[in-house]
């Protein structure tokens, strides 16, 4: 018996052996699983809070498939149909979705209640259409280099204005074909004159090829805004790398502006503000510096701040907050955002302080911010970064994948509420505009009934707001953004005016109602515009005639499957029949891709148009 035993064993450690080996995770085996979920489990942690993996191999072209058909089917049996491709497989294509195959995420716990999130949308081609907008070359970050200390939002891309040209133009094709891409293709080659006559194109391709945004918030230091909430005072720093030629271009134009000053460098170019922001955005002195031998450009709120930025100490990089934000995350990639606590805060108390000026909004709203903008107690930091199979995000935050998938579970709900909310924006904007004024008429009273006050104790007949703002009224506060500081209060009773932010003027005394005996309407001219019309109104109008028979045009010719259209085979149906501004003769213009449109009025004046 006891050799026996040694037998038995060997038997079954065989039998152990044939056995089909069973994964203890719980997968199927390797050749029931989907194609490419071994290629992105890879990148992915398995085992974590949080695992979601997708196949989408031929899902695309399945999709675009069955829309082309339902086009194509619409299209027989719908005569006014006008006569497009409409093949959205190839437009799919086109955008990059068809070589998307599958899309992963994971999270897994870290502790101090910080998740390490990955995701991966996976190529196995390579990305293209409009996932190839990053580009195809992961880089070192140089925010890094830059970004003080007290940064609260830090972010750097790589982008490729040309790869979105190139992207939209075969959208254009599946969907209108020919001359589909034929329009757009015109209008990239089309001038721009504030550009020095560059055309469209040549625009996008100097558009430079990598952007650097950073943020500092003094959350203790708040700007009132008027009905608009509160915001914190704010630092700020743009990096544009590759753009300092297309900003030379400018330089014509910036250097006829009296509030730009545009000075040449040796290494390059500045422009600064030659006029003071109004209060309580004062502090902000805006400053580009651009180095044309790195083809760098810095946009920065003050000059202080911006030699913040370029010294070498106090980074942030250098924080132990930083660090353990950014702790396993690649140091390289396309794409790269780093964002403090205090920046997600101001962000939603900016949101929320709007929203609690307005009576009209639903408490649920206000909730429903804060659960789209959840707290933040840990600074949180993501790189994303570019392979040949696909684009590569890890992120270390205070909430994991769960969050994200339960925000887009809900966001049915946020619609219908918003949606609702919605309809009574119309009327609160008409309120609020009401309230806007009524409360600057009430400070430009304060501010006259001082003034006149002032003048009749010191026998004068002015009174700078400066003098009399302390003694006679306390500081007024912006109701929206209107500058109260260089208002004069004179004898003669000359009105006083500000604008606000919005383009709202508010002079008091106001301006008196048009009396019933002049009638409610200006008089017009033989062509039905009002005679008092000014010649930037005037011109203004004649371009939006031209901007209308030019789309019409270009509709016409889109349908009809032609190279240009007439006035006459435009009107009436494309744009209503052109009534004259100032004797201007429509009748003679042709559309075709692109171009330009040009009328000359009686006065001598020719209004050109281009598209």
């Amino acid at each position: 018996m006891r050799k026996a035993i040694p037998f038995f064993a060997c038997v079954l450690l065989i039998l152990n052996a044939c056995t089909k080996e069973q994964d203890t995770a719980g997968l199927l085996p390797k050749e029931d699983r989907a194609p490419q979920f071994d290629a992105v489990s890879e990148f992915l942690d398995l085992g974590g809070v949080f695992y979601a993996y997708m196949d989408l191999t031929h899902e695309t072209e399945k999709l675009g498939k069955t829309l082309t058909e339902i086009a194509n089917k619409v299209k027989s049996e719908v005569p006014d149909v006008p006569p497009l491709p409409l093949n959205f497989e190839k437009m799919l294509s086109a955008a990059g979705f068809s070589g998307l195959d599958a899309i992963g995420l994971s999270s897994r716990e870290i502790g101090d209640g910080m998740f390490h999130n990955r995701s991966i949308l996976y190529f196995p081609e390579g990305p293209t259409g409009f996932f190839q907008f990053f580009g195809d070359a992961p880089h070192p970050f140089d925010s890094l280099d830059l970004a003080p200390s007290t940064s609260d939002l830090v972010m750097e891309m790589s982008y490729r204005p040309e790869t979105l040209r190139d992207t939209i133009l075969g959208i254009g094709d599946a969907v209108a074909g020919p001359f589909g891409r034929g329009m757009i293709a015109a209008w990239l080659q089309s001038p721009v004159p504030e550009m020095g006559n560059r055309t469209v194109n040549q625009v996008i391709e100097a558009s430079g090829n990598r952007g650097i945004l950073i943020l500092d918030f003094d959350s203790e230091n708040l700007l009132p805004f008027g009905f608009y909430g509160s915001l914190p005072h704010t630092d700020a720093l743009i990096v544009l790398d590759g753009v300092t030629d297309l900003f030379e271009s400018l330089k014509p134009a910036l250097q006829g502006q009296p509030q730009v000053e545009w000075k040449d460098t040796d290494n390059g170019f500045e422009l600064r503000a030659t006029e003071q922001f109004p209060a309580p955005f004062d502090y902000i002195q805006p400053v580009i510096v651009a180095d044309t031998q790195t083809k760098r450009l810095f946009l920065a709120s003050s000059q202080t701040y911006l030699d913040a930025c370029l010294q070498n100490k106090d980074k942030l990089k250098d924080t132990d907050a930083f660090r353990k934000a950014a702790n396993q995350l690649p140091s390289d990639g396309v794409f790269f955002s780093y964002v403090t606590p205090e920046y997600t805060q101001a962000f939603r108390d900016m949101m929320t302080s709007s929203m609690d000026s307005n009576p009209a909004m639903e408490p649920a709203f206000l909730d429903i911010i804060k659960l789209l903008i959840p707290d933040m107690p840990n600074p949180a930091a993501s790189v994303t970064t570019v392979g040949p199979e696909g684009l590569y995000t890890a992120s270390n935050m205070s909430y994991s994948h769960r969050t994200t998938m339960a925000q887009l579970a809900i966001q049915p709900v946020v619609f219908a509420v918003g949606m609702t909310s919605a309809m009574a924006v119309p009327a609160f904007q008409k309120v609020r505009a009401t309230s806007q004024e009524k409360a600057i008429l009430n400070n430009l009273r304060q501010v006259s009934a001082a003034g006149q006050q002032y003048m009749l104790e010191n026998g004068v007949t002015e009174a700078p707001y400066s003098v009399i703002v302390g003694e006679y009224f306390s500081p007024l506060p912006s109701v929206a953004g209107e500058d109260y500081s260089q208002l004069v209060v004179t004898a003669d009773d000359q009105p006083l005016v500000v604008t606000t932010v919005t383009g709202l003027t508010v002079q008091y005394p106001p301006a008196p109602d048009v009396p019933a005996t002049s009638g409610m309407f200006p008089q017009s001219n033989s062509y039905g515009y009002p005679s008092s019309m000014s010649a930037q109104a005037e011109q203004k109008t004649i371009m939006n005639n031209l901007r209308q028979i030019a789309s019409g045009g270009q509709q016409y010719i889109l349908e009809e499957g032609v190279t240009e259209a007439t006035y006459d085979d435009i009107v009436p149906t494309y744009v209503r029949s052109v009534v004259p501004v100032d004797g201007e003769d429509y009748t003679q213009l042709t559309v075709t891709m692109g171009g330009t449109l040009s009328v000359t009025t009686d006065s001598g004046e020719t209004v050109e148009f281009s598209y």
